[in-house]
């Protein structure tokens, strides 16, 4: 699940909605098995006490936060991340994280809900 925030600006702030993710990964369905059952998101809206001690961050610092994380499971990364441009929305929401060797990829990582994703986008 995510903090309550929201974006504005490449910043991350104290007000939003939160949402709780889930996949159908563990274990994976195999040989015709099925799916989960039901939505894979569920979206709560905050209330500002809820958020009162979530530091602000930039999408940068957020995005090698997690990738700094990820490091020290994958040592194929650097441990910095970014934020591609992109008009697909769930790409430019994904943290992508720098290899080593070049490139970037991530594992499906999120930026936290109300963050701007889509190019020009802006959360007031």
């Amino acid at each position: 699940a995510s903090a309550c925030l929201s974006g504005n600006e490449n910043g991350v702030t104290n007000a939003g909605v939160m949402i709780a993710g889930r996949r159908c990964n563990n274990p994976r369905p195999e040989n015709g098995g099925n799916l989960c059952e039901g939505s894979d998101k569920k979206y709560q809206s905050c209330v500002p006490e809820q958020c009162s001690n979530v530091k602000e961050t930039s999408v940068k610092n957020f995005a090698d936060e997690v990738c700094t994380r990820a490091k020290a499971v994958d040592s194929e990364l650097l441990g910095e991340g970014l934020q591609r441009i992109s008009s697909d929305p769930e790409e430019a929401c994904t943290v992508w994280c720098f290899k080593k060797q070049g490139g970037y990829k991530s594992r499906g990582w999120s930026f936290p809900d109300g963050t701007g994703c889509a190019p020009g986008s802006r959360i007031t």
